[in-house]
Formats: structure tokens, sequence, C-alpha cells
């Protein structure tokens, strides 16, 4: 027998045509083939095979999912194994089966499930793969990173959230997946991190990222799925419908799967967030404040009232028409719990709205009403006025770096960190943060 062969995708399908000519004329036998291993849905699987099945004799091979639909994938025996790569994800918790064709023209099956690989390791920093589950509410992968010493940290657990932000729109999923593994590992205070790295390695709590699209194609400016704005969370029959309830269910899972590893997590989270993913963060706490324990985000205009001074706040304004869009009715007495550290740099003009904004004429009408200039640091003190005005500014600390523009940076990140450390009890807290934060 060899030791090593490899049967390409080409030839699989080739030898499809004749199995399935086989199948018709009734000269096919189907026989269960019983194998141990698992088949993952984001990495490369190895399967073992009886020790009687000869790959000699093996003319075709293909993995289709539950609608008999051909999976791209490579396939390669080896030592009486065979591994198996698709060249996509595939869906966890979906069932998938294995058919392996033979010269005298018996068909081998494997009903297969296809399941995330898992492993954690307390002595260093371990990162997981989830696959899209559309059973279970989301249609994209996430990632988690479980600190070095989160299994042997016995204090009360949080995991931490950072919406994913890649910083332009792609029609390219890997281009996003990238923009987070490099958020995921920290690699370098340039690429837009919202400190998330950082909150989870220093308390040691897992850190979740989702990979969601931010779409080019269906209009010149994008979809700014990476933001919640207005026109993603009213569109419907697309796989980016409602991601804050995408980001909900990935989370219930995470802490699922984290839990069958022995880590216990509260179910509120710790959010962090800047720019685009500061726009989320700042909107799923309105929309669902019973799951937010603490935020640390860059500044974003959105209001706990349906109105002001006589101005209709629509969502992302507002919480006028919750109701009647999401069915979500804003609780106030959740919302007052969480405790919120805002910041933004004196120097950062990305905080103006355009005439063609995608949140809609009427948001922009809005904007322009509340806010008759929209120059800094005159929008920021407007907007803690106006807080202040509604009676929500409890358990707020807003901060203004000097000296910084649209980025972040190490000591901002320092200071994140303080405020959830300072955070993580029943009583607000306010931290001293870095004047300067170059």
């Amino acid at each position: 027998m060899k030791k090593h062969i490899k049967i390409s995708v080409l030839i699989i399908c080739v030898f499809l045509l004749s199995a399935a000519t086989a199948v018709v004329s009734g000269k096919s036998k189907v026989k269960k083939l019983s194998v141990t291993g698992s088949l993952y849905a984001t990495q490369k699987s190895s399967l073992k095979l009886p020790k009687t099945f000869d790959p000699d004799a093996v003319t075709g091979i293909s993995l289709v999912d539950e609608k008999n639909r051909i999976i791209s994938a490579k396939f390669e025996f080896r030592s009486e194994k065979l591994y198996i790569t698709p060249s996509n994800d595939l869906l966890g918790e979906k069932k998938y089966t294995l058919k392996i064709f033979m010269k005298d023209n018996t068909r081998y099956q494997a009903e297969l499930t296809a399941e995330d690989y898992i492993s954690i390791n307390n002595n260093k920093h371990s990162y997981i793969k989830v696959s899209a589950k559309p059973d279970k509410g989301f249609n994209y992968p996430y990632y988690l990173m479980v600190p070095k010493g989160t299994l042997s940290n016995t204090d009360k657990k949080y995991m931490v959230v950072e919406p994913n932000n890649t910083g332009f729109p792609s029609d390219s999923m890997e281009a996003h997946e990238v923009a987070v593994l490099i958020h995921l590992h920290n690699y370098g205070y340039t690429t837009g991190g919202a400190g998330g790295y950082q909150v989870a390695s220093e308390l040691k709590m897992p850190l979740l990222i989702p990979v969601f699209p931010r779409p080019l194609s269906e209009d010149g400016l994008g979809v700014y799925v990476h933001a919640l704005d207005r026109e993603v969370m009213t569109a419907k029959g697309v796989d980016y419908e409602r991601p804050n309830l995408q980001l909900i269910a990935m989370m219930e899972d995470a802490k699922e799967l984290l839990s069958k590893q022995g880590i216990k997590l509260e179910k509120k989270v710790l959010m962090v967030g800047f720019s685009a993913s500061g726009d989320f963060v700042n909107r799923f706490m309105f929309l669902h404040p019973e799951w937010v324990k603490a935020v640390a985000s860059s500044s974003s205009t959105i209001f706990p009232a349906s109105e002001y001074n006589g101005i209709k706040l629509n969502y992302p304004l507002g919480t006028a028409d919750m109701k009647s869009l999401f069915g979500i009715k804003f609780n106030a007495k959740e919302y007052n719990k969480i405790a919120k550290y805002i910041y933004r740099g004196d120097q950062d003009g990305n905080d103006y709205t355009e005439d063609w904004d995608k949140n809609g004429e009427e948001y922009v009408k809005a904007i322009r009403k509340l806010f008759k200039d929209e120059t800094q640091p005159y929008k920021w003190n407007r907007k803690i006025q106006i807080m202040d005005d509604l009676g929500y500014n409890d358990n707020y600390q807003y901060h203004i770096y000097k000296g910084i523009g649209h980025n972040i940076s190490e000591k901002m990140h320092e200071d994140i960190v303080a405020f959830f450390k300072a955070n993580l009890g029943d009583k607000f807290t306010k931290i001293t943060p870095h004047e300067y934060a170059e």
C-alpha cells in the first residue's frame, strides 16, 4: 500500500460523474465507513480509516452538505488517515457526508458533523476561530483570544467584546478577517485596535472579535456594518441583517463553548470600540444595555431620548423609533448601570456629518439643528450638555487627550484597562487618565 496519496478536486469531479452514472445503473454498492476523528469547520481535519481500507483502490472522493452540494476541498491519504482541507470554512454543527468511490464500484459513505477546534493552554495566549452557525443566529465566524492565566483566574470573569473595524469597505471577507487577526494579536498600535487585547490580557478574561463584513459592491460608499448605522439596521434579506443580534448570538455561543472548558463568565460583557467600532459599541449599549457591564469607546452621537428641544431623535441619534423598527424598548434602568468611559483626541476631526450620510436625510437635518457648529471642542461639549440636560450623565467619564488625532495610542489603552479594573464592582469609579497620550 502506498503511504502517501493525494487526490485533487479536478480528479474528484471526474470520478464523481462516473460514480453517479454507476449509481443510476444500479452497479454501485453503498457501505457505511467507520472513521474516528473530527471534521473541523475552520481548519484541516484528519480522519482515521479502518486498517482494511485500501487508498490505492480509490477513484474519487467528495464532501457534500445537507443539500448534496459539493464542498471544494483537498483530500490526502497518509498513514491510514484521510486529511481534509476545505477551500472555505464549513458551517459549525452542520452535517456533511463524505463519499469515497472505489474501483469495484463500491461507494463508502460517512456522516460527519463539522466541529470547532478548541484548544486552550493556560501558559500562553490561546487563539480560537469559531465557525459561522446560521442555525444559532450568526452568519459569520468570530475569534476568541483566551489570555495566559485565564483558567487559573478565580476572580469574577467577564467577556471582553471588540466589534471589528477594518477601516475601509471591501467585498473580500479575507481582508476583514486579516484586520481581526491584527487586532486579536496586537500587531502594533497603528492598526487601530480599540484596546480589547490589552484589557483581556491584563484582566485575564477572554476577548471576542466578530468577523462582520463591510460590503463595497452594493453601492459606491460601502455598507457600514462596522458602525451599526441605520442603513445596516434596517436592511432585510441579507446575511448581515441585524448584526447586533448576531453579535449577541456569538456571545452566547462563546460563553457556552468556554464553559465547557472550565471558564465561567458573567452574562454582561465589557465592550471597547474606536472610530466605527466605537459607533457600534455606543449604539449597541443603547439597544441592549442589559448585556453590557462597562464601555470604553471613542465619542459617537446618540442620546437616550426620543426628542430634545422639539427635535425628534430617531435611531441612531436617539430612541424615538427603536420600538417600531427593532421591537426594542429603551431600558433606562439597565443603561444607567453601565460604567462609560468616552474619549477622543483634541485633534480628531473625524466627527463631521456629511449631507449624504447614510443614516438618512432626517438624521442629517436633526444633526444640523442639534449642532449648529460641528467643529471641536464645541460639538464635544454640546454632546455633554445635552446628556446633562437629559439627566443621563451619571456613570459617565468624558476625557479629551491633548495632541491626539483620529488614532489610539498605548497610553490610551492603559487608561482603558485602568477604567475597567476600577469598574468591575457595583460602584462607578472615575480614573485619572493621561492628559497627553502620544
